[in-house]
């Protein structure tokens, strides 16, 4: 059972001491979780779902860390992604994201052709980046890094974002079909196009926010689109999203989280665990395969793990904005990742 506090009741990340940080601060900022949070089933997870077993089996390990915050891979803290069918008619794509912020749409592009695009990003790089005895379109990090920082000047994912086969590949008719349905109407691709590629052992992740804050400059009839550009477990660093997050007030979550970046107030926090407390929510997840798609909400919560396994996780951000409404002028420009946003 957890230990009580004067304050209230330890959370499951402090009564197993899996969060040093939080230790070391005292008494826990978060709120119980509300009764009805406990009794509600787990409506995103299929019925046979049991994250033990999935641990046991060495699937996903029993503790997952993001920026080195650790959380534990429990029912309490994670439940499953809900998956979409990429054939389900037009309405029932658009209901389903407006309800839940986000949509998952399984083989939604093709996978042959996201797996050549993985293979061209990678042919970029040199032997040694590569663990010895695989082929570099795998993407089995070797644990030397001989390059500039990512994304920057002279790094290959600076030049590939700038390429044809890049541009050609965002400006698939698929993508525009999909922003347009989900956006009820025209829709116009931003040209800044992120391009992530983590690595076991980097102690960096994506923080949990929302697109928004990188976006303010512009309209919110927004909808990004997370590619993963190849297979994408997430013990390789998944992307991950707070269920139920669109309507929170983010500017009080913000004055009661710790966060490791006191100068950018864009990120909610690097504490995953923290913030599922503080809310009561749940980490939704999965593990991705090449051609999925998920399509997600600029107030939608996300996050990303960091990766514990030799497998690169590779993935890319397009975005689109309706049709006639104001575009955040820092994204009309081709990405580099020390823009600075």
């Amino acid at each position: 059972m957890p230990r009580r506090l004067e304050h209230g009741i330890a959370t499951e990340c402090e009564a197993s001491g899996l969060n040093a940080t939080k230790a070391a601060l005292g008494p826990t900022r978060s709120t119980p979780m509300p009764a009805a949070c406990v009794a509600e089933p787990f409506s995103h997870c299929a019925p046979h779902d049991n994250l033990d077993a999935i641990t046991a089996q060495r699937l996903v390990p029993t503790v997952l860390s993001s920026n080195t915050a650790e959380i534990p891979f429990t029912a309490r803290y994670f439940a499953r992604l809900f998956s979409t069918s990429a054939n389900s008619p037009d309405e029932t794509m658009r209901e389903s994201f407006h309800k839940r912020g986000y949509i998952l749409l399984r083989n939604a592009l093709d996978r042959t052709a996201v797996l050549d695009l993985r293979a061209a990003y990678l042919g970029r790089f040199p032997d040694d980046l590569f663990k010895t005895g695989t082929a570099s379109s795998d993407g089995r990090f070797s644990g030397n890094y001989p390059l500039p920082p990512h994304g920057t000047p002279g790094h290959p994912a600076w030049a590939f974002v700038r390429s044809d086969r890049f541009r050609n590949f965002v400006a698939t008719e698929r993508l525009q079909d999909l922003a347009e349905i989900l956006l009820g109407g025209s829709a116009a691709r931003l040209r800044r196009t992120p391009l992530r590629h983590f690595l076991s052992g980097n102690k960096a992740a994506s923080r949990a926010h929302i697109d928004y804050s990188y976006l303010d400059a512009g309209s919110a009839e927004i909808v990004t689109f997370w590619i993963p550009i190849g297979d994408c477990a997430l013990s390789a660093g998944g992307l991950i999203y707070l269920e139920d997050s669109t309507t929170l007030d983010f500017d009080a979550l913000r004055r009661g989280l710790l966060t490791d970046r006191e100068h950018d107030a864009r990120p909610l926090t690097h504490d995953l665990c923290g913030l599922a407390d503080r809310t009561g929510k749940r980490w939704l997840w999965t593990d991705f395969t090449a051609g999925d798609v998920v399509a997600h909400s600029p107030f939608m919560v996300h996050a990303s793990v960091n990766a514990q396994n030799d497998l690169m996780r590779i993935s890319i951000d397009v975005r689109f904005v309706r049709a006639g409404t104001a575009v955040d002028p820092r994204w009309t420009e081709d990405w580099s990742a020390d823009d600075g946003y």
